[in-house]
């Protein structure tokens, strides 16, 4: 399985760049999504930021500290992330994901997870 490069039936995932700040700003900067976060307040531009410079910075498949952005297999705009990553407060390994609110309710969610347990068990 090449990590750095993933797909399921109808997503790409792949791990996150600079470019990606609008999009990944337009889905923390959104109530909707945030009320499923910790805290549940929106993100700011410069939180987005450090966010997305965390995503890159520890991306590392040695790790296992996987989060990839999410994007359609016919679209280039990330509508969500997920990962696989290990949680040191809690000791546990966590398969996560949010997506922009205007993809709820259409299967994405269940899809990436699916793909998550994947790379988890692999």
């Amino acid at each position: 399985m090449d990590f750095n490069k993933l797909e399921s039936v109808r997503l790409l995932y792949k791990p996150f760049t600079e470019n990606d700040f609008d999009d990944l700003f337009e889905i923390l900067g959104d109530e909707t999504v945030c009320k499923y976060l910790p805290g549940s307040n929106t993100y700011s531009k410069e939180q987005v930021k450090k966010w997305i410079q965390f995503f890159i910075k520890s991306f590392s498949i040695d790790k296992m500290n996987l989060v990839y952005a999410i994007r359609l297999k016919e679209g280039s705009k990330v509508i969500g992330y997920c990962g696989c990553n290990y949680v040191k407060e809690f000791e546990k390994d966590e398969i996560k994901y949010i997506f922009n609110s205007r993809y709820f309710g259409k299967g994405y969610a269940s899809e990436a997870a699916f793909k998550m347990k994947e790379v988890a068990i692999e």
